[in-house]
């Protein structure tokens, strides 16, 4: 056994028997749980054939040994190298996987007979072999990424033997990569002006095959990126992005994996602006926008408004900002219900630096009018009150001013007690308008008044609680009433309704 091992050792350390390189030893990503960490090695042979046989037909691999060296190896606890992937079931004459904790493990193999095998993998090949890194329990996560690993090309040695009489030996080529355990787009925060066009550099886990990763833009309008690229086996891709308008800041993030990044984009201002950025709208309503100048100019500035989507607002086709003044009023109007859109300011004399808004047709919400807040289930509405045979009016507030009349229908929930018209109509320019209720019967009911569908359908509802009239109890005088209300506890209702 001693005089095979010397044999061996003589074999990994001759310097005299060199071959053209054919046999490549290299690195996968490293895997990474924890502190544990578990880098793939593999060989390859570049000519294609059965390993050594592009050097004579007798030719079989005897042994191999390499070293594999990384940084921060003052922070790990154990380091060990296995056999795996083609050769994990075999029984080599010799093994030892040997550590010196100072940034180096090495692996030497040995096998008796020389097995046979086609190593038909691409790049990065056929695996063999493991190297097992444990790092001590207190080391930070980020030195641990940032570990580097290399095989070291002065100890790469692939044994070749016909069956022990004539060993020879050849060198293999060099491999390096450095891990990253987490996607990383950069810059983190760029500033780019309209127009202008910049890198963003995606690093990825390196892989066996070029990956999918995707891409998203929070302002698509002012910064468009592909919905997906393809990231090399390195890990490695410059993504060009332009800024076509001022708007944002723009997040654009990368997907891949399970991993995300982000990289925030700032957009420096445009000779014109539009504000606020964000343009909703209650549909068939108005609302206002501004037009402003980073500076005031001494002549009229036209500013062109272009919509996304014509179907879901209107806008005026241009705006003139005055001689001398920074800013003008706009007004957008809401067409089609449920309808995202966005609007690009462009001055006509700088094309090249649009300003963008975006926004969506919103439907509309009455107002409880006796409360003076939009009609929420979280607050009971105020319940009215109605005197039997008697008529009383009621206030429907719309929410906002129309320009055309609203048709809202209405219906009580128990015409047996109260009775209300079919319609009720908000006339142009208002926002509130008188509906009449009737008193049929002791107890309550609720009036349910509906918006039309193109305005988004919704429905509010008031309740009504219908008392008996005082002429009900002709016997009675004012003070008596008083006296019964009192004998009753009910005398501050009585009261009330009374009034």
């Amino acid at each position: 056994m001693m005089k095979k091992l010397c044999l061996l050792l003589a074999l990994l350390s001759s310097s005299t028997l060199q071959a053209a390189p054919s046999d490549v030893l290299g690195l996968g990503s490293p895997v990474i749980t924890g502190n544990s960490v578990q880098i793939p090695v593999f060989i390859n042979d570049r000519s294609g054939t059965p390993l050594g046989m592009d050097r004579s037909p007798d030719l079989r691999i005897a042994a191999w040994s390499f070293v594999v060296v990384f940084s921060n190896g003052q922070h790990v606890q154990s380091a060990s190298v296995l056999r795996a992937g083609i050769v994990a079931d075999l029984e080599p004459l010799f093994e030892a996987s040997i550590s010196s904790l100072q940034g180096r493990v090495a692996y030497i193999g040995y096998f008796a007979p020389p097995p046979v095998f086609t190593l038909d993998r691409n790049l990065p090949g056929d695996r063999v072999g493991t190297v097992k890194l444990l790092f001590k329990a207190e080391t930070p996560a980020s030195v641990i990424r940032a570990t580097t690993y290399d095989i070291d090309p002065d100890s790469q040695t692939t044994g070749l033997s016909n069956g022990g009489s004539s060993p020879s030996s050849e060198n293999s080529l060099n491999g390096f990569l450095t891990f990253f355990s987490t996607l990383i787009l950069t810059p983190a925060n760029l500033s780019l002006a309209g127009g202008e066009t910049a890198f963003l550099s995606l690093l990825a886990p390196s892989s066996m095959e070029p990956m999918s990763a995707e891409l998203h833009s929070s302002h698509p309008n002012v910064i468009a990126v592909p919905a997906t690229v393809m990231v090399p086996a390195s890990g490695s891709l410059q993504i060009p992005i332009t800024a076509r308008a001022f708007g944002g800041p723009v997040t654009i993030s990368a997907h891949l994996n399970g991993r995300t990044a982000q990289s925030i984009v700032t957009v420096t201002p445009s000779p014109v602006s539009i504000t606020p950025t964000e343009l909703n709208v209650y549909v068939a309503s108005s609302r206002e926008f501004t037009l402003g100048l980073t500076s005031p100019r001494s002549t009229p500035t036209t500013v062109r408004l272009d919509v996304s989507d014509p179907m879901a607002v209107s806008v005026p086709a241009t705006l003139t900002i005055p001689a001398g003044a920074r800013e003008v009023k706009g007004v957008l109007r809401g067409l089609s219900l449920d309808r995202t859109f966005v609007i690009t300011a462009t001055a006509i004399d700088a094309p090249e630096f649009p300003a963008v808004a975006q926004g969506k047709v919103l439907p509309l919400v009455p107002v409880d009018p006796y409360r003076g807040s939009q009609f929420s289930a979280g607050f009971p509405v105020i319940p009215l009150l109605v005197k039997v045979n008697s008529t009383r009016s009621a206030f429907f507030d719309l929410g906002v001013e129309l320009d055309t009349p609203v048709i809202i229908t209405l219906i009580s929930s128990d015409p047996t007690r109260l009775r209300v018209a079919d319609k009720l109509t908000v006339l142009p320019g208002q926002r509130t308008a008188l509906y009449e209720v009737f008193g049929v019967a002791p107890g309550s009911s609720t009036v349910s008044a509906t918006l039309p569908p193109e305005l988004g359908g919704a429905t509010v509802r008031q309740q009504f609680q219908i008392s008996l009239d005082a002429a009900g109890i002709p016997a009675l005088s004012g003070w008596m009433l008083m006296a019964l209300a009192a004998a009753l506890g009910t005398a501050g209702m009585l009261s009330a309704r009374l009034r």
